[in-house]
């Protein structure tokens, strides 16, 4: 499979610059989907965003770019370069999961692969490959292999709705659901003791203030006018989700990290911190950026006052009940990151504005830097825009799920300013930034054993007249897991998590109701304990999605309760879109019966059928197989005695904190006997061939204690395989 090998022969980049590599800067924003890009066409996007408009301007849009349903798997894929169902991260890492879930030391990642390029490479913002602390399993520098990470490992943390436990009822519950006063100006307190008016809530947090409360008659809290009341009374020390927040750092070779918490707005740390590592950098010594911002996710909170384009009065942030103030907080978030996105390049000398504030990207052949701009997945549902589906966002396999903006610049970018609608997938960035780098993947990785799913686009960028590299385009994902009773429900309406938002504070983030292990076990126990309501919706075990250039095939298990035999097979012909009005999503009008009446729609639909079953095939769970080789051996044997007694339960905690371990082959959150027996048993020179499924639950109860595989269907390739 000759990748890297095609690199001279359709771009000069990596052949004529001389002993010069290319930098490159990735630049991804979190929940951002193609219904909030303006600059694709999509003009009913309330957000404005000039900064990405000027780069599409002097890039090549991808205006049909897959990235997958949620943001750990995306990430994995974009180190990797390989699908969530080979590398297991099928779902986002949540505080608590089982390693198993998270990124794999043996992975082959990338920034490990441009250190032998001879690259700086640093992740800046949103890390999110892995939940176990900076230097456990699936850790930034160690495992991820990058030089430099400084950021948040995760997700935010939630809003502190009592403001520094000022805003409180009698029952000690919070009362402002952004976490500070929307409107007005007032005191801003600082941690020294020092006190400062004229200023609005979150731009007195941006500098790390805290707002100085007073309770008006009835109950109306706003910022207090004066200072006269001190500062004496609020807790300095609470999280407030973007703006009071635990920053890590960490670097390749060292075993510490540090954690800190940061007072200040976090999209604006992010920029600052990239700009300066990039500032920072040897002239001689190429290097690779990634700015993950861990904007716009929830929880949404506004922006500081000088950073969004528009300003909107923002109600309340609770979802669902302030559902409106919540997505204005969301549009004021996605400004703030193109603003401060433009703010960084400028300051990195990758941009520039002009007296009238208007950005500029820079030549990129002056800089030789490449910029791929991107979203890790489709926007959550409360903030999608028209006339896209917001019951088929993020966390589907669902067109509004998967669908992202991207945009590529670059010293040999051909004819800047155009659009590709070539299929393109997030694992492609993997290939194309090694080329990039002149990594020769076809020795670089062992394809026997870790098939690589990226295609290189190169070709697409530096000739226009090139439509494809890719015949299909592929989606997957699924849910993480926890030790036994750890986790719990999360109800949305009608729907159910219970391997995704397992901790109350998640849910609530997201507008759930929230009930404990020890309450229902999962989803279908709630179902079964309030009488099986019709139209529950569980979330699905696992979803596949694979599609041509104009038809769609969905799978998904586990989707309806009982799990044992709940299996979806959906079938779609996806019009061209034409923006802003025609997006070619599925719907009632595109869905086409299974097994089609129609031969083209059927020689698509077997075709579609086919390709997703050999897919899944050519991924053998291998059960025991800890390092991920595709064997059973001593590699794995003694894996699990150097993890031997590794606990991730903690007594009286939820979710589990202990660090995990990938060699906890029954994913109880304990390495031990059970474990051994698992690698033992299941002992195999090679898997190639073997089953893709894991156990199912009814088998699992046979095999001996400890075993906890989220795996239900009892037959899953009849489903796919016989339409029905």
């Amino acid at each position: 499979m000759a990748i890297a090998s095609s690199l001279c022969a359709v771009a000069s980049v990596a052949c004529s610059i001389g002993q010069t590599s290319p930098n490159v800067l990735l630049i991804v924003w979190d929940d951002l989907g193609v219904d909030q890009a303006a600059a694709f066409g999509w003009t009913h996007a309330e957000s404005q965003m000039p900064v990405f408009e000027a780069i599409c301007d002097q890039s090549v849009r991808f205006t049909d770019t897959w990235a997958m349903p949620e943001c750990t798997p995306t990430r994995v894929c974009l180190m990797t370069g390989r699908y969530p169902m080979r590398t297991r991260t099928i779902a986002p890492c949540v505080s608590g999961m089982v390693a198993g879930v998270q990124l794999n030391p043996v992975e082959t990642t990338l920034p490990g692969l441009l250190r032998g390029a001879g690259y700086d490479t640093a992740m800046i913002g949103k890390y999110h490959l892995g939940e176990n602390g900076p230097t456990g399993p699936a850790a930034p520098a160690s495992d991820c292999r990058l030089d430099w990470f400084t950021g948040s490992l995760n997700l935010p943390p939630s809003i502190d709705d009592t403001v520094g436990g000022q805003a409180v009822d009698a029952q000690g519950n919070g009362l402002l659901s952004c976490g500070a006063p929307t409107m007005g100006t007032g005191a801003c307190c600082f941690g020294d003791g020092d006190c400062a008016t004229g200023w609005e809530a979150f731009d007195c947090m941006s500098v790390g203030g805290m707002p100085l409360l007073h309770e008006l008659d009835g109950g109306q809290w706003i910022i207090a006018p004066t200072c006269a009341a001190g500062c004496d009374g609020i807790d300095f020390d609470l999280n407030n989700a973007y703006y009071h927040w635990t920053e890590t750092a960490t670097q390749y070779g060292q075993d510490t990290a540090t954690q800190t918490f940061t007072r200040g707005y976090q999209t604006t740390q992010i920029a600052d911190d990239s700009a300066n590592w990039i500032t920072s950098r040897q002239e001689d010594t190429p290097w690779f950026c990634a700015m993950t911002f861990t904007a716009s996710h929830t929880p949404l909170q506004p922006a500081p006052s000088t950073l969004p384009y528009t300003d909107e009065a923002i109600p309340g942030c609770t979802l669902p009940d302030d559902a409106i103030g919540a997505r204005l907080a969301f549009v004021e978030m996605n400004e703030a990151m193109d603003r401060e996105t433009g703010r960084m390049l400028a300051k990195a000398g990758l941009g520039s504005y002009d007296g009238n504030g208007t950005f500029s990207l820079a030549d990129p052949a002056d800089t030789n830097t490449w910029i791929i701009v991107l979203g890790d997945n489709g926007s959550l549902g409360y903030t999608v825009m028209p006339p896209f589906n917001p019951a088929q966002a993020k966390a589907t396999p669902y067109q509004t799920g998967v669908w992202v903006p991207m945009t590529i610049a670059g010293p040999d970018v051909s004819e800047a300013g155009r659009d590709s609608g070539a299929l393109v997938n997030v694992v492609d960035l993997f290939v194309l930034i090694a080329e990039l780098a002149g990594v020769d993947l076809d020795t670089e990785i062992d394809w026997s054993t870790r098939p690589l799913d990226g295609r290189s686009i190169m070709p697409l960028l530096v000739d226009p007249t090139v439509s494809e590299v890719r015949d299909l385009n592929h989606a997957d994902n699924g849910v993480g897991n926890y030790p036994i009773g750890y986790g719990g429900v999360c109800i949305i309406g009608s729907q159910c998590q219970d391997y995704l938002l397992a901790t109350e504070s998640a849910c609530s983030d997201n507008g759930g109701i929230w009930y404990t292990y020890n309450q229902y076990e999962d989803c279908c126990a709630y179902w079964e304990a309030n009488g099986e309501p019709d139209g529950f919706t569980p979330q699905s075990t696992h979803s596949w999605a694979i599609r041509s250039q104009h038809h769609k095939l969905i799978y998904r298990l586990g989707a309806s309760c009982p799990r044992e035999n709940a299996c979806v097979l959906e079938f779609y012909h996806l019009p061209e879109p034409s923006p802003p009005n025609v997006t070619g999503i599925e719907s009632s009008a595109t869905m086409i019966e299974i097994p089609p009446t129609n031969p083209m729609d059927l020689a698509a639909f077997t075709s579609l059928q086919t390709a997703l079953a050999t897919l899944i095939e050519s991924e053998p769970y291998c059960l025991g197989d800890g390092n991920r080789d595709r064997a059973v051996d001593t590699n794995d044997l003694l894996g699990a005695l150097g993890d031997w007694g590794n606990v991730q339960i903690v007594p009286g905690e939820n979710p589990a904190e202990g660090q995990g371990s990938f060699y906890d082959i029954t994913q109880d959150g304990l390495v031990d006997v059970n474990d051994l027996l698992a690698i033992i048993t299941n002992w195999t020179d090679s898997c190639n061939g073997t089953t893709p499924w894991p156990p199912t639950r009814s088998q699992q109860a046979s095999m001996g204690p400890g075993w906890n595989i989220p795996f239900y269907n009892e037959a899953p390739m009849d489903c796919l395989m016989d339409g029905n």
